[in-house]
């Protein structure tokens, strides 16, 4: 399973590597809850045996829970596997938000002293860009810190010098 969804209503899973030496698997079985092998979410469910994924949807999800998969085998001498579980998947229903700004929009900053900018975000960060545009004589760094992005320049600006910082950043469930 994945590691995040942005779903409210929707969980998908999937397995592999079940086997069994004294009979043949007749059924899957899968359940859904918010601890490892619970089913309070999703009751055991039966699936065919060729069957190795599930999607469930009209959930109800919450923001920020984590629900963890579980599908144990069935063979036809009634033998039951045991349960292989999954690490969960967080339901990431909120935008990600910047939350906080070393600077305001449209500042100025100074020319002989180099400062560090940074800009703090809702969530944890897993990718993000920052560029520098404009008619502009230094350059930047960025360095990204948990849910902070931290901008350092790296030469001294002239005074002439007009340019916009661009910052892009991505959450690590995809949808930010």
């Amino acid at each position: 399973d994945s590691t995040f969804t942005s779903s409210s209503d929707t969980l998908r899973g999937s397995w592999s590597y079940f086997s069994d030496d004294i009979s043949v698997i007749e059924i899957f079985e899968y359940a859904v809850g918010i601890s490892p092998g619970s089913n309070e979410t999703i009751d055991w469910t039966t699936v065919g045996s060729t069957t190795a994924s599930f999607m469930e949807t009209g959930l109800e999800l919450a923001n920020a829970q984590q629900y963890f998969i579980s599908v144990r085998a069935i063979d036809y001498a009634g033998n039951i596997s045991g349960i292989s579980i999954s690490d969960g998947i967080i339901v990431d229903l909120a935008n990600m938000e910047l939350v906080s700004s070393s600077i305001s929009p449209e500042s100025y900053l100074p020319v002989n002293n180099l400062p560090t900018l940074s800009y703090t975000f809702s969530e944890s960060i897993d990718s993000g860009q920052v560029d520098i545009v404009g008619n502009n004589s230094g350059n930047i760094s960025s360095l990204i810190l948990d849910s902070t992005v931290v901008i350092d320049f790296l030469n001294s600006f002239t005074s002439l010098d007009t340019f916009s910082i661009l910052t892009s950043v991505n959450d690590f469930s995809g949808k930010d």
